[in-house]
C-alpha cells in the first residue's frame, strides 16, 4: 500500500504526453525562476538604492521598488514566460496584471510590515521571504489566468 501513489505517478507521468507536459512544465517552470530572479533583483536595487543612497524610510521606499520590479515582471511574463502571450490582448492582459498586482502589492507591503517589525529580519530577508510566498500562493496562479490566450482557452492541449 505504501507505494500506490508512488506507481501512480509513474504510471501517469510515463506517457508521452505526460512526459511533454512535464517537459513544458519544467521550462516554464525555469523562465519563471530566471524571470522572478531579475524583477526581485530590479527591486532590491531600487529598494537598496532608494534606503541607502537617496535616505528614504524602507515602507516608504517599499511601493516604489515594488512597482518597478512588477513592471519587469509583467514584461518577462508577457513576452519570455506564456507561450503565445504577446499574441493575447494587450489591454486585457496589462488590466488583469495589473488587478492582481494590486492585490500583490497590498499582500507584499503587509507582509513586509509584518515581518519587518514582528521579526529581528533584515529588510532585505524580509522582502525576499514575503515576496516569495506571495507569488507562490497569490500571483503566479493568477497570472497563469491573465496570460492565457483565446486559442489556449478554448484548446489547452
Amino acid at each position: 500500500m505504501q507505494n500506490t501513489l508512488p506507481m501512480f505517478l509513474f504510471t501517469r507521468l510515463s506517457g508521452r504526453f505526460q512526459k511533454r507536459k512535464l517537459s513544458r512544465l519544467l521550462r516554464r517552470s525555469l523562465k519563471g525562476l530566471g524571470i522572478g530572479a531579475l524583477a526581485t533583483l530590479t527591486d532590491l536595487i531600487a529598494l537598496s538604492f532608494l534606503v541607502e543612497v537617496v535616505d528614504i524610510a524602507p515602507k516608504v521606499a517599499n511601493a516604489p521598488a515594488l512597482l518597478l520590479g512588477a513592471m519587469v515582471q509583467f514584461f518577462g511574463c508577457r513576452h519570455a514566460l506564456f507561450d503565445n502571450a504577446q499574441h493575447g490582448s494587450l489591454r486585457r492582459q496589462a488590466g488583469g496584471f495589473a488587478i492582481t498586482e494590486a492585490g500583490t502589492l497590498a499582500l507584499n507591503a503587509a507582509l513586509f510590515h509584518v515581518l519587518v517589525h514582528q521579526t529581528s529580519l533584515p529588510y532585505l530577508a524580509a522582502r525576499l521571504l514575503g515576496a516569495f510566498a506571495v507569488f507562490v500562493c497569490f500571483s503566479y496562479p493568477l497570472w497563469n489566468r491573465v496570460f492565457r490566450t483565446a486559442e489556449l482557452i478554448h484548446d489547452p492541449q
